[in-house]
């Protein structure tokens, strides 16, 4: 276990760490999950408990490169480079307004980003994960308003790691010179980087999916 390098995945959601965590599982010797196979397992507060929880998961894997890529991670990612000082993150970037009307059209009927009670919208056992804005916005402000918060904080984190934290757009995945970057940046040698395009947006009735 102690050899074993960590490698993460950040971003929003809705912004291609589907794909972020496809392209780093097809590397050899690694094993790299998307929240934990879809699981809503770190609170957005900070919760040491649950992070030794993620973290064990993690570390029990057999490959040498193991690790997972969740939006939910951005507040222990300062406790996890304390542990773990050659720990990678790569983050991804989509444009703010696509992001917005992508995660409004995901969560129809449900509201990650504001303490409802189940008033307005469905509880969720995602609800947790995602920080909580003032009831008296609306829904659509508060996913843009998550979306400014969590970019200073990385933006916060790339000035303090440089060595740990990259950003990239989500689009980079889609070019290979840029791939192999984000490869290179967690440790893989470039003659052994497998490479695809990994992402593809599709635009309908100027709302953006992915």
């Amino acid at each position: 276990m102690a050899n074993k390098k960590l490698i993460f995945g950040l971003g929003t959601g809705r912004c291609g760490t589907h794909s972020l965590a496809d392209l780093l599982n097809t590397q050899k010797n690694f094993e790299i999950t998307h929240e934990l196979g879809d699981n809503p397992v770190l609170n957005w507060e900070f919760n040491d408990e649950c992070l030794e929880f993620y973290l064990d998961k993690i570390m029990n894997r057999e490959c040498d490169y193991v690790g997972d890529v969740a939006f939910y991670l951005l507040p222990y990612v300062e406790s996890i480079i304390n542990k773990f000082p050659d720990a990678k993150f790569v983050c991804l970037k989509r444009d703010k307004q696509e992001t917005a009307f992508s995660y409004e059209k995901k969560t129809l009927g449900r509201n990650h980003w504001q303490s409802h009670n189940a008033q307005l919208y469905r509880l969720c056992p995602w609800d947790k994960c995602y920080p909580k804005y003032d009831l008296k916005i609306k829904k659509i402000e508060a996913i843009n308003l998550y979306y400014d918060d969590y970019y200073s904080l990385v933006d916060s984190l790339l000035k303090k790691y440089p060595l740990n934290v990259c950003l990239h757009p989500m689009d980079s995945l889609n070019h290979e010179e840029k791939v192999r970057s984000i490869l290179e940046f967690v440790g893989v040698q470039e003659k052994n980087a497998l490479i695809k395009s990994r992402v593809k947006i599709k635009a309908r009735n100027n709302s953006f999916e992915i």
